[in-house]
């Protein structure tokens, strides 16, 4: 990544960790993790593993259809801890209705907050509104 992309995701970075939305925290997750967004909003308690900090997402939820063992950094089980504090259901990252995820437009809503149509230069998949973010 050349200079300018690292600066400007840092700036983002710090931009999305001053809005405390379940969406900015999906979406900083998303980017934390490198996952794909359909696998963020539909990650449940039980595919965190606190102890080895690790994200184990089953093949069922996977494009290619294999697990997939994520490691957590410090930041992302922060995320994890602020969330699990407030567990409101199943997801991790809940939606409004009981036992649903967050929808992909909430995480696409806050990329356009923070980041604006720009970033899709150095986020992709994500910066399409809704339609590349679950893809």
């Amino acid at each position: 990544m050349e200079e300018t992309s690292r600066c400007k995701m840092s700036g983002f970075m710090a931009q999305l960790r001053q809005h405390d939305s379940v969406g900015a925290m999906a979406l900083e997750f998303c980017v934390l993790t490198a996952a794909r967004s359909v696998e963020v909003l539909g990650a449940s308690w039980d595919e965190v593993s606190p102890k080895e900090k690790i994200w184990i997402v089953p093949p069922e939820r996977m494009k290619a259809a294999r697990e997939h063992r994520i490691p957590l950094s410090p930041r992302a089980m922060a995320i994890l801890r602020s969330l699990r504090a407030a567990k409101a259901g199943l997801f991790i990252f809940s939606g409004q209705k009981q036992d649903q995820p967050l929808s992909s437009i909430a995480m696409a809503m806050q990329l356009r907050r923070v980041g604006g149509p720009r970033l899709a230069l150095i986020l992709p998949g994500l910066g399409n509104g809704g339609d590349r973010l679950s893809a």
